[in-house]
Order: structure tokens, then C-alpha cells, then sequence
């Protein structure tokens, strides 16, 4: 009942005349926002319940609030991969934490801090600072005994890891997530099924990858989470592509991007690879290199020297009508296998 609560919210904000119960109803929208996954609203609702309560922080201290108006919109740049505006608020909830005594408030600000590396690093070989931090974060979400925090901070580290592909530490982080959560809080059981299949596909093996992407398939169609059934779609497409049936790669890969392509996902990649590999068996190149395109994105996550190199190779021949386009393609297709991005 999102936008029945959303209706609510609006009519209290247009009966009040208290800026803090203002800005805190246009945080409740946000949250509401959040939940039902819609990041871009919710990212401009909490951009403006942040100016509402900075107003409000002129007339009366209010420094509790405005740190949690800074995190929640933090939170929300982090989903629509604005890692400038992230950057800036991480820095001003800085100067105001040593105020901060709520322990829980402290936590959700060093899970923003985990978002930030990871977004700035663009999920790529991750420097060690991220899994010190992911450590100290999960020693105090171990103090908290409670096993939503306690996942949160398992799952984090899990994700942290699988990016500087350490893959065993990765698994054994998301296997205790999974314990604690029990399958209560889908969403975040989701996260950690899809990164678990993908740690398997980074290590090409695909019976694995199989395995667990049947499992992200039920539990995302269960729920309706379109995100993460994208991401399903993609590892689907690559188990084919590696079998050889490339006409159900291609499908899955096509149901992917359909899903991945209008939030911009940063794992696009995902399903780009083994569609690039079907374009490429059927001769299909002037495609490949629109598809191969979309592969320099800047927000899309960071890939190594070498595969970036072969991209940009390939968007100039496919921009320049190159006679060797299908030569350049084939290089990237093979450049993605031996570095494990296909």
C-alpha cells in the first residue's frame, strides 16, 4: 500500500506548517520510494526532505536529523550511481558524526561509507581499505544482535570480497548472510544468491553458475524483484553461450537487456558478453558494436586495462565503419573469456 501511504504523507505535508515534520514526511516518501525500488524518485524526494530539514537545522539543532536526511540520501545517489553527490555527502556526514550517539545511526552511516568505495571503485579490484572497513563494520553490527544488521554486514563484506575476486572469501560471507537471514528479507537474500552465481561464472564454472541462478530465478520472480531478474536473465545467457546453445543465449541475453538497459545497470555486462558472442557466430557485427557501445558507459563497473583497450577499439571501428570490425569483435569476445568477464 505504498502510494495510499504516499497520498497520506502528502496531504499531512500540505496541513503542517512545521518544517521538521515536513521534512520528515517527505523522508517517509523517500523510504516508500526505496522499498518499491523506484531509485530516481526516491533520490529527488530525498534531495528535497534534505533542504526542507537543513531549513529546519537554521532555526533549532537538529543535527540527529539532518545526519539521517544526509544518509538516506546518500543511500539513494548510491542506486542511481551518482558517485559525485555521494562523495559530497559522505564528506559533510563526517564533520557532524562525532555528534551522533544513536548506534544504530552510526551503523547505517559506515554501511553508506561501504557504498561510496564500492561506487568510487566502480566494483572493481576494490583497494584493501574496503575490506578493513567492511571488518569494522561488521563487528559492530555483530554487537547490535540483531540478524538483519548482522546480514547486512556479512552480505557487504561478501560483496567486497567477490570484487577483488576472492571468491571462497566471498562465498563463506554470503553462506553466514543466508544463516542469519533464513530467508526473511528477500531482497537482501537475492543480492546474495545473484553475486553467489556470479562468483561462480568469474570462475567459469558453469554447472555452479547454473545451480544458483535457477534458485535467483524463483526467488525473483516471487517477488517481483525486475533488477535482479535481469541480472538472473544475464548469468542464464552466459551458462548457454558456454554450452553452445546460442539461441537460448541470445534470448536470454535480449530479456536481460530489456530489463538492465533503462535503469542503466552497472552490470550490464553481464548479459553484453554472451549476447556479443551470439552476434558474432550469426555475423551480426554493425549490432555487436551498438551493444559493445554501451560497454564504455562510466557508470557502468570497471573492467580490466587490457578488455577496456579492446572496447574502445571496437566502438572506433564500429563508429568508423572499419573494414575489420569483425576481426576487432572477435578480439573483445576473447579478451572477455580469458579475463573471466565472459
Amino acid at each position: 500500500m505504498h502510494e495510499e501511504s504516499r497520498d497520506y504523507y502528502d496531504v499531512c505535508y500540505h496541513n503542517t506548517h512545521s518544517l521538521l515534520i515536513k521534512g520528515r514526511l517527505q523522508r517517509k516518501v523517500a523510504n516508500s520510494l526505496n522499498a518499491q525500488r523506484k531509485y530516481v524518485l526516491a533520490a529527488e524526494v530525498s534531495e528535497k526532505a534534505l533542504e526542507i530539514i537543513r531549513l529546519a537545522h537554521q532555526e533549532q539543532e537538529t543535527i540527529p536529523e539532518l545526519f539521517e536526511a544526509l544518509t538516506e540520501c546518500a543511500y539513494a545517489n548510491y542506486f542511481i550511481l551518482n558517485a559525485g553527490r555521494l562523495q559530497v555527502l559522505v564528506a559533510e556526514m563526517r564533520l557532524h558524526f562525532p555528534f551522533i550517539t544513536d548506534q544504530n545511526v552510526r551503523l547505517r552511516f559506515y554501511f553508506v561509507v561501504m557504498l561510496s568505495i564500492l561506487l568510487r571503485n566502480r566494483w572493481y579490484m576494490l583497494p584493501e581499505e574496503s575490506i578493513t572497513h567492511g571488518e569494522f563494520y561488521l563487528q559492530l553490527a555483530l554487537a547490535t544482535n540483531n540478524w538483519s544488521t548482522i546480514a547486512t554486514a556479512y552480505s557487504g563484506l561478501g560483496f567486497c570480497h567477490l570484487w577483488r575476486e576472492e571468491f571462497d572469501l566471498c562465498r563463506k560471507n554470503f553462506q553466514i548472510a543466508f544463516d542469519y537471514l533464513q530467508n526473511r528479507n528477500y531482497d537482501l537474500v537475492l543480492t546474495a544468491q545473484v553475486y553467489t552465481t556470479v562468483s561462480f561464472r568469474m570462475q567459469n564454472n558453469v554447472s555452479m553458475c547454473e545451480q544458483w541462478a535457477m534458485i535467483c530465478k524463483e526467488v525473483a520472480e516471487k517477488t517481483n524483484n525486475q533488477n535482479y531478474l535481469g541480472l538472473t536473465y544475464s548469468n542464464l545467457a552466459w551458462v548457454n553461450a558456454k554450452r553452445k546453445n546460442y539461441l537460448y543465449a541470445e534470448e536470454y541475453a535480449r530479456k536481460s537487456l530489456t530489463i538492465c538497459i533503462p535503469v542503466c545497470n552497472p552490470m550490464l555486462y553481464l548479459c553484453i558478453f554472451p549476447l556479443l558472442k551470439c552476434l558474432l557466430l550469426n555475423n551480426r557485427y554493425e549490432e555487436a558494436g551498438k551493444y559493445g557501445y554501451l560497454l564504455l558507459h562510466p557508470t557502468l563497473k570497471g573492467f580490466p586495462n587490457s578488455l577496456n583497450e579492446k572496447i574502445a577499439r571496437l566502438n572506433e571501428a564500429w563508429l568508423n565503419q572499419d573494414s575489420e570490425l569483425a576481426t576487432v569483435l572477435e578480439d573483445v569476445v576473447r579478451e572477455a573469456e580469458l579475463t573471466n568477464y565472459f
